[in-house]
């Protein structure tokens, strides 16, 4: 049985003369992309799915990720991290880190917003302490630990955004 999405695709492929390319569906959210352009639509039928979807999305483009990074050659190992809490600090969930070769660690944090992602001052203590347990994880005082995040709308810049070193946008992934 075809969702609201499904409809309303067919309705927008149909009345366009096929000026749009369906590029993929993850549980509740469409996106597609208009040929021969850069203008992408993403269409959810639930919204309860758009983070998990945007996350599964991420998590299957993983060398187009790196590619964004310009680390596409570098060897790695990639993972998702959850730190129940202890005696040394609070519990905390990292969305994807990729532990490369080259001893830089991204800790990515993967945000699927209809806006630029806003990081306030509460967020920015958040991520901090997100580092800081991943760094006691590691325990490896070579490796560089760079925060990366993964949006569908890039972050804002604010007072609080400097401390995210790289970006990786959802037009990065097609």
């Amino acid at each position: 049985k075809p969702g609201k999405t499904d409809v309303f695709w067919r309705n927008i492929h149909h009345k366009t003369r096929q000026n749009w390319v369906k590029l993929m569906c993850f549980g509740g959210i469409s996106i597609i992309k208009r040929a021969k352009t850069n203008i992408f639509c993403i269409f959810v039928a639930d919204y309860n799915y758009m983070q998990n979807s945007f996350e599964e999305l991420c998590m299957n483009n993983i060398d187009k990720i790196k590619d964004a990074l310009r680390v596409g050659g570098v060897l790695s190992k990639e993972t998702t991290v959850s730190i129940k809490a202890d005696d040394t600090g609070a519990g905390t969930q990292i969305d994807l880190v990729v532990i490369r070769n080259d001893n830089i660690v991204n800790l990515c944090e993967i945000k699927f917003t209809t806006s630029p992602y806003t990081i306030d001052s509460n967020y920015y203590d958040l991520l901090q302490r997100r580092i800081d347990r991943l760094r006691e994880l590691i325990d490896d005082d070579n490796k560089s630990i760079h925060l990366t995040f993964i949006t569908s709308k890039g972050v804002k810049q604010n007072r609080y955004s400097g401390i995210v070193q790289s970006e990786v946008l959802l037009d990065d992934l097609f």
